[in-house]
């Protein structure tokens, strides 16, 4: 059975962000919130492949402006969480820059490409 992160493990990996990284608190679309989940849980599950379910999940939650602030800093957090609790081994192989300059350039992307990060640490 696949492991999808939720609201209330989203939400605290944010909370973590900020005290570990700083930031503004708050949510900005908190009236959207859970139906912007809901579109992102439905079309990861669309996916066969682990690596294409993490990759939706890593740029819809890092370029959906969910939170004032720590939008990528949670979305990749919460990535290498469902690729770890799906049995994904995650390796701590992501250079800080090159990751910094990928995770602001998500936009440009594609979803194999994201997967495709992912799996190797380098685009």
């Amino acid at each position: 059975m696949v492991w999808y992160p939720d609201k209330s493990f989203i939400l605290m990996v944010h909370e973590r962000m900020l005290t570990e990284f700083g930031g503004h608190k708050g949510i900005r679309q908190k009236r959207f919130f859970d139906s912007i989940l809901n579109v992102i849980l439905d079309k990861m599950k669309e996916e066969e492949d682990t690596y294409m379910e993490a990759a939706i999940l890593l740029r819809e939650l890092a370029t959906t402006p969910l939170f004032e602030d720590a939008n990528k800093r949670t979305a990749f957090s919460v990535t290498h969480t469902f690729l770890s609790m799906n049995g994904v081994e995650v390796k701590r192989r992501y250079e800080e820059d090159e990751t910094l300059r990928f995770l602001k350039a998500l936009r440009q992307y594609t979803f194999g490409e994201i997967a495709g990060w992912l799996k190797s640490g380098r685009t």
